[in-house]
């Protein structure tokens, strides 16, 4: 997979993108916006090996790798959706993205409230 990932973002550098978005989910992915849909995740090692294949097979620093996690479109709840943004921010991911198929900011807005609020 990590040989995929390689070739994919050379690929896309070389057609001129600027960042890439990757996320945890399993292959074949199943669109988000399914009601009822399979929204297996990729192990957490798994997909940080991802984004460390990616980091390194940049050769400009400034293409950004975006990690998408989808705990939340999963039902695993807040606690597992900022631990694998942690987990992934770890990894070398540039920015992170928490999906939720929410109308609002409300189920995202976790990361701002109270003293303990999302850092990195």
């Amino acid at each position: 997979m990590r040989f995929n990932v390689i070739h994919a973002i050379t690929e896309y550098e070389r057609a001129g993108a600027s960042a890439v978005v990757i996320e945890d989910k399993t292959f074949p992915k199943v669109t988000s916006l399914v009601a009822d849909g399979r929204q297996d995740l990729l192990r957490i090692e798994e997909f940080q090996g991802k984004i460390e294949a990616a980091i390194t097979a940049r050769p400009d620093a400034d293409f950004l790798v975006i990690a998408r996690t989808e705990a939340l479109i999963a039902s695993l709840g807040e606690a597992e959706a900022l631990h694998r943004a942690h987990a992934y921010a770890e990894a070398g991911a540039d920015m992170i993205l928490i999906h939720s198929k929410r109308k609002t900011p409300c189920e995202i807005d976790f990361r701002a409230r109270g003293p303990d609020r999302f850092r990195w």
